[in-house]
């Protein structure tokens, strides 16, 4: 039975959502793109689809109105451990005082815009570099979310014997180097690198949660979602990576993640630290 410590932990419960990602894609892909016909305006496999995502959502609601949850406790008001991860080391500093915690915000923000940006790309990647089909780009993002799955069950178990700030840091590196080959668009090797960007990716986003929420005691809550809002970096970074994919090409637009992704490493080499 595995002890999992909290970064493992939540390493462990993020690789299920995984599963939705895999099923996402190949989902889309059956009814967006298989029976697409260019020129066309007929929307009924938009709608189809919709409706299917429709129907799954309220089945869900509808299975979670009859599980019982019980009573919620604050987990911060009485601390009987002296080095439980909740234990603010410097009760008397505001939360933006707490460096770590000011850089896993950062982190998470550009995590989300590497992530966004190389995902939003993908297929346009494939169908513009490898030549792909719509179809097979899309069937290929279907093994690109399966590569992440992997990767959160990979990464979870290497905790064990790895520190999680420091494979952190490795995986960014290893993603600087990924996002390199596929901006020189080799072909094959620039794609298998493409692909190998969600393995390494694959930890990033629960492993900054987590290192980013320690020793804050009763500021845990509210740092949790302002790391949490560090998605907004999606919402901004494949606006940039396709202007630059306009002017200079889709694959010297993956040199941009790079900056993100040094960010990271800062954040999990050094920056992760609890200052007392």
């Amino acid at each position: 039975m595995w002890l999992l410590f909290s970064d493992q932990r939540v390493n462990f419960a993020q690789s299920f959502n995984a599963l939705g990602a895999i099923l996402g894609p190949a989902i889309g892909s059956y009814f967006l793109l298989r029976h697409n016909v260019a020129g066309s305006t007929d929307l009924t496999s938009v709608k189809i689809l919709y409706l299917v995502i429709g129907s799954v959502i309220a089945l869900i609601a509808i299975a979670f109105s009859f599980v019982k949850v019980p009573p919620l406790t604050d987990p911060h008001a009485v601390v009987s451990n002296g080095d439980a991860v909740n234990v603010d080391l410097t009760p008397g500093k505001k939360l933006f005082e707490h460096v770590h915690f000011r850089w896993a915000v950062a982190a998470q923000f550009f995590n989300v815009a590497a992530q966004s940006g190389t995902w939003a790309f993908f297929i346009n990647y494939g169908h513009e570099q490898m030549g792909f089909s719509e179809v097979t780009a899309g069937t290929y993002l279907v093994l690109f979310m399966a590569i992440m799955l992997a990767g959160r069950f990979i990464g979870t178990f290497l905790m064990r014997i790895i520190a999680p700030p420091t494979l952190l840091a490795g995986f960014a590196l290893a993603n600087i180097v990924m996002c390199i080959i596929v901006a020189q668009g080799w072909g094959w090797p620039s794609f298998i690198a493409l692909l190998a960007i969600n393995f390494f990716f694959s930890i990033m986003f629960p492993t900054i949660f987590s290192l980013g929420i320690k020793n804050l005691g009763k500021h845990t809550q509210q740092a949790s979602s302002f790391i949490s809002m560090g998605v907004v970096g999606g919402a901004l970074f494949p606006l940039i990576m396709g202007k630059v994919a306009d002017n200079v090409g889709i694959a010297h637009a993956y040199y941009l993640p790079i900056i993100c992704y040094l960010v990271i490493f800062a954040f999990g080499a050094k920056f992760y630290k609890v200052k007392h």
